[in-house]
C-alpha cells in the first residue's frame, strides 16, 4: 500500500523484504549461490535459469560438486581438469533438457494438451 498510496500511509512495519519486487529485474540470473534456493525442481525449468547456467556455468558446476558431494574435498586443480568437459556448445542444452520434464513427450505438459 505503502508503495502505491505513499500520502495514506503515515508509518509502516515491513514483515518481509521481497513482497514489491521488479519483473524485469527478476528476469535476470544471480550468482550460483545466490539461486541454490530456487534449485532445481524450479530454477532450471525457466528461461532465467537456462541463462544464470549458461552465464555462470563453471560456479555452478563447482556448486554442484560442492553440494552433491559434501564429503570430498577436492582441490581447485582437481576441479578445473575436470571442468574443462562442460566447455562444450552442446552442455548447457544437455543439462537444461534434463530438468525440463514437463515438456518431454508424455511429460506433464504433453499430458494435459
Amino acid at each position: 500500500m505503502a508503495a502505491l498510496w505513499p500520502e495514506r500511509c503515515k508509518a509502516l512495519v515491513s514483515v518481509s523484504g521481497y513482497l514489491i519486487g521488479s519483473v524485469k529485474a527478476n528476469q535476470q540470473p544471480l550468482p550460483p549461490q545466490a539461486e541454490l534456493a530456487w534449485w532445481y525442481q524450479f530454477y532450471f525449468s525457466t528461461e532465467r535459469g537456462r541463462l544464470g547456467y549458461d552465464k555462470n556455468r563453471h560456479d555452478f558446476t563447482k556448486l554442484i560438486w560442492q553440494t552433491a558431494s559434501p564429503k570430498w574435498h577436492f582441490d581447485d586443480a582437481t576441479f578445473e581438469r575436470s571442468a574443462e568437459a562442460f566447455n562444450n556448445s552442446d552442455h548447457v542444452a544437455i543439462v537444461i533438457h534434463n530438468y525440463r520434464w514437463a515438456d518431454r513427450p508424455g511429460g506433464r505438459r504433453s499430458a494435459i494438451r
